[in-house]
């Protein structure tokens, strides 16, 4: 499990059962646990992929600015409470059975 320090609140994150590798992760992916945490509220969330595994050619998870999380209760609506509180330099797409995010800043 990982430990999400929110304003004096510690949320627990739980990882998938095949296990991920969160050693590699870019420094961007804190903001994404934090808000992760908040929105899911009551519910465990549960990371599913981090830079290990299979993914598509071009994919953030190789240079470890990505994460998938399992689906919480009401993925809509976490979804885009997710966008608004990272903002553009993140990406949220709902991927069938999971929610992937990724650092993905945008030049001006």
């Amino acid at each position: 499990m990982l430990r999400s320090l929110l304003s004096g609140i510690v949320m627990l994150i739980k990882i998938g059962c095949g296990g991920v590798n969160l050693g590699k992760l870019h420094p961007s992916m804190q903001k994404v646990l934090s808000a992760v945490a908040l929105v899911w509220g009551s519910e465990e969330p549960v990371i599913t992929s981090t830079w290990d595994g299979t993914h598509s050619p071009g994919s953030w998870h190789q240079f470890c600015m990505a994460l998938d999380f399992r689906l919480p209760n009401n993925h809509l609506v976490a979804a885009q409470k997710l966008m608004q509180k990272l903002g553009t330099d993140y990406d949220v797409v709902l991927e069938g059975d999971h929610i992937h995010i990724e650092y993905d800043p945008k030049e001006d």
